[in-house]
């Protein structure tokens, strides 16, 4: 079975969280017009989704874990053969999101967390990832 990167401490168990939150919040970022989703706003909902789990943090460091919780998201969907690995690293997200439903987004990233937690989980068993973090 293909495993995901272990992320640093600090992200382990912030991102599934982030995750999730993020994609409850996604439609509410999106706003009535669907064909408005793109990495940007996807980026926005998950910024959105630490401000609301992590209040008070700085702009610096919310933008951080979402960026660290974006890569995760990215690293999921090159497991599951989603990106096209033809494009430029930076387009791929760009690239996958556009054209498709918000709902459908929104499953994926919960889809992500799930499978992060899992991963998160064995890396904790097997001694790979300190219990605790966040």
């Amino acid at each position: 079975m293909t495993t995901l990167t272990v992320p640093d401490a600090r992200t382990a168990n912030l991102g599934p969280d982030v995750l999730v939150k993020a994609g409850i919040l996604l439609s509410a970022t999106v706003g009535p017009n669907p064909h408005m989703l793109t990495r940007k706003t996807l980026h926005k909902a998950i910024s959105a989704a630490v401000q609301s789990l992590r209040p008070g943090s700085t702009w610096d460091t919310t933008e951080a874990l979402a960026d660290e919780a974006l890569a995760m998201f990215v690293e999921f969907l090159d497991l599951m053969h989603e990106l096209d690995r033809h494009l430029p690293h930076g387009d791929q997200l760009s690239v996958w999101v556009y054209g498709r439903r918000v709902q459908a987004v929104s499953w994926t990233l919960l889809a992500a967390a799930e499978r992060w937690r899992y991963e998160l989980l064995a890396a904790r068993v097997a001694g790979v990832v300190p219990g605790g973090g966040w």
